[in-house]
């Protein structure tokens, strides 16, 4: 439900710090009320003015100031927070501020570098999931014998092809798993990481779209318990039917009645999916 201005000004004033948070975090807040509540006294307010995704960077500026470090964590998340705002947190005292720099997209690349190199674990994790960190860090961190390094360079999705590649390789299944559900895996990869051949399948009713013809089809389609391999699941039961079917390797919009889509294209002779 939307809050109107007046009630919104008048909550402003709430001796509750939890109304005035609501206040802050509201995105129809006015910048009037979104400054006088980025001075008030309790950290939470000042937190939700941070989250807020209207906030303007005057006031994010301000607030990396804040003495609490999730004022100045919520600062570095912010999708509107500039590179010179973030530049700055990068050398934040508390790691979370760093690692919070290091998974925000504004954050320029050689600041990204920096932080691959950071003291502290979570913050090179958070660079290794970012998708502007430098393909060179990535093919570093891939490396890594911790797994959530490897597994956070495998569901990035600048990591390159032959990185996955050889991650592919991995024993780890979270690892594997990142690589499988990632669109810069080949699909006979990922149909080798997750065993397709061996998962339960089902019939499904598909549109097919090339740039000639539209037509309707029924599929053999693979049932994954995992949800966030549900469209890389679909995308192989397409592949797998183009496959069956000798369809021309050309970019192919496959529809499911349900609503789920994917489009399979080639480049290189090897098969993708977006």
């Amino acid at each position: 439900m939307t809050i109107d201005l007046p009630t919104l000004e008048q909550m402003a004033k709430d001796e509750n710090y939890s109304v005035r948070a609501e206040v802050a975090g509201d995105p129809n807040t006015s910048l009037i009320l979104l400054e006088q509540l980025a001075q008030d006294e309790d950290w939470i307010v000042c937190a939700a003015v941070a989250n807020n995704p209207n906030t303007p960077v005057k006031i994010l500026t301000q607030l990396t100031r804040n003495k609490d470090w999730t004022v100045r964590s919520a600062v570095a998340a912010n999708s509107n927070t500039t590179a010179p705002i973030l530049q700055k947190l990068l050398q934040d005292e508390d790691s979370y501020v760093r690692s919070c720099v290091a998974e925000n997209y504004n954050t320029p690349v050689a600041a990204l570098s920096h932080l691959s190199k950071d003291n502290n674990f979570g913050v090179q994790i958070a660079v290794a999931g970012n998708p502007n960190a430098p393909v060179e860090t990535l093919v570093k961190l891939a490396g890594h014998k911790d797994w959530s390094f490897r597994s956070a360079v495998a569901g990035n999705s600048s990591t390159p092809t032959d990185v996955l590649i050889q991650l592919a390789k991995d024993y780890n299944k979270s690892v594997l798993s990142a690589v499988a559900g990632n669109p810069n895996t080949p699909l006979e990869i990922a149909a080798q990481v997750l065993k397709y051949d061996t998962l339960p399948k089902r019939s499904m009713v598909v549109e097919v779209q090339t740039s000639t013809k539209v037509s309707t089809v029924v599929l053999e389609a693979a049932v994954n318990t995992v949800s966030t391999l549900e469209q890389v699941t679909l995308a192989l039961s397409a592949y797998t039917w183009m496959k069956q079917h000798e369809a021309p390797q050309e970019e192919t919009v496959f529809t499911a009645f349900t609503g789920e889509q994917v489009t399979i294209y080639y480049k290189d002779g090897e098969a993708f999916w977006n």
